[in-house]
Protein backbone atom coordinates (compact mmCIF):
# COMPACT_ATOMS: atom_id res chain seq x y z
CA UNK A 1 0.00 0.00 0.00
CA UNK A 2 1.38 2.98 -1.16
CA UNK A 3 1.03 6.33 0.67
CA UNK A 4 0.60 9.68 -0.97
CA UNK A 5 3.44 12.37 -0.37
CA UNK A 6 4.12 15.84 -1.32
CA UNK A 7 3.16 17.21 -4.63
CA UNK A 8 1.06 13.95 -5.19
CA UNK A 9 4.25 11.38 -5.31
CA UNK A 10 4.25 8.39 -3.55
CA UNK A 11 6.24 6.78 -0.79
CA UNK A 12 6.26 3.01 0.43
CA UNK A 13 7.95 1.32 3.12
CA UNK A 14 10.89 0.64 0.65
CA UNK A 15 11.37 3.61 -0.48
CA UNK A 16 11.98 5.09 3.59
CA UNK A 17 14.15 2.35 3.80
CA UNK A 18 16.34 2.90 1.01
CA UNK A 19 16.09 7.09 2.31
CA UNK A 20 17.56 5.63 5.52
CA UNK A 21 20.63 3.51 4.09
CA UNK A 22 21.24 6.91 1.91
CA UNK A 23 21.15 8.68 5.40
CA UNK A 24 23.33 6.61 6.21
CA UNK A 25 25.85 6.40 3.63
CA UNK A 26 26.22 10.02 4.07
CA UNK A 27 26.83 10.32 7.41
CA UNK A 28 29.39 7.59 6.88
CA UNK A 29 32.25 10.06 5.49
CA UNK A 30 31.66 12.27 8.24
CA UNK A 31 32.53 9.16 10.26
CA UNK A 32 35.05 8.53 8.68
CA UNK A 33 36.71 11.89 9.02
CA UNK A 34 36.63 11.60 12.89
CA UNK A 35 37.79 8.51 13.17
CA UNK A 36 40.92 9.75 11.05
CA UNK A 37 41.42 12.56 13.42
CA UNK A 38 41.69 10.31 16.41
CA UNK A 39 43.83 7.90 14.88
CA UNK A 40 45.94 10.70 14.06
CA UNK A 41 45.82 12.53 17.42
CA UNK A 42 46.59 8.27 19.00
CA UNK A 43 49.56 8.38 16.57
CA UNK A 44 50.85 11.65 17.87
CA UNK A 45 50.82 11.21 21.10
CA UNK A 46 52.47 7.70 20.66
CA UNK A 47 55.28 9.17 18.79
CA UNK A 48 55.72 11.33 21.66
CA UNK A 49 55.52 8.89 24.46
CA UNK A 50 58.41 6.61 22.32
CA UNK A 51 60.87 9.62 21.61
CA UNK A 52 60.56 10.53 25.63
CA UNK A 53 61.28 6.93 26.43
CA UNK A 54 64.27 6.43 23.85
CA UNK A 55 66.00 9.66 25.24
CA UNK A 56 64.85 8.22 29.03
CA UNK A 57 66.76 4.91 28.15
CA UNK A 58 69.73 7.00 26.52
CA UNK A 59 69.91 8.90 29.74
CA UNK A 60 69.79 6.00 31.98
CA UNK A 61 72.16 4.04 30.44
CA UNK A 62 74.39 6.87 30.07
CA UNK A 63 73.78 7.50 34.08
CA UNK A 64 74.75 3.78 34.67
CA UNK A 65 77.80 3.50 32.51
CA UNK A 66 79.11 6.46 34.36
CA UNK A 67 78.68 4.65 37.70
CA UNK A 68 75.43 6.13 39.04
CA UNK A 69 73.81 2.59 39.79
CA UNK A 70 71.08 4.58 41.32
CA UNK A 71 69.34 5.80 38.56
CA UNK A 72 68.82 2.55 37.20
CA UNK A 73 65.55 1.76 39.35
CA UNK A 74 63.79 5.09 38.54
CA UNK A 75 64.50 4.72 34.85
CA UNK A 76 63.34 1.18 34.87
CA UNK A 77 60.09 2.62 36.24
CA UNK A 78 59.43 5.45 33.88
CA UNK A 79 60.60 3.54 31.20
CA UNK A 80 57.20 1.12 32.07
CA UNK A 81 54.99 3.78 32.92
CA UNK A 82 55.97 4.83 29.21
CA UNK A 83 55.30 1.48 28.02
CA UNK A 84 52.03 1.44 29.51
CA UNK A 85 51.26 5.15 28.62
CA UNK A 86 51.78 3.20 24.67
CA UNK A 87 49.87 0.57 24.98
CA UNK A 88 46.46 2.13 25.76
CA UNK A 89 46.34 4.11 22.79
CA UNK A 90 47.25 1.01 21.01
CA UNK A 91 44.13 -0.99 22.65
CA UNK A 92 41.88 2.19 21.85
CA UNK A 93 43.04 1.20 18.27
CA UNK A 94 42.40 -2.19 18.28
CA UNK A 95 38.98 -1.38 20.00
CA UNK A 96 38.22 1.28 17.33
CA UNK A 97 39.40 -0.98 14.20
CA UNK A 98 37.11 -4.15 15.48
CA UNK A 99 33.90 -1.57 15.94
CA UNK A 100 34.12 -0.51 12.42
CA UNK A 101 34.07 -3.46 10.88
Amino acid sequence: MRNEGVAGSSVGPDDRVTAAAAAEAMATPARRARILTALDGVLALMSVLLVTQMWLLTATLESVLAGHDDAAAPGVLLSAVLFAGCAAPLGFIHRLEHRTR
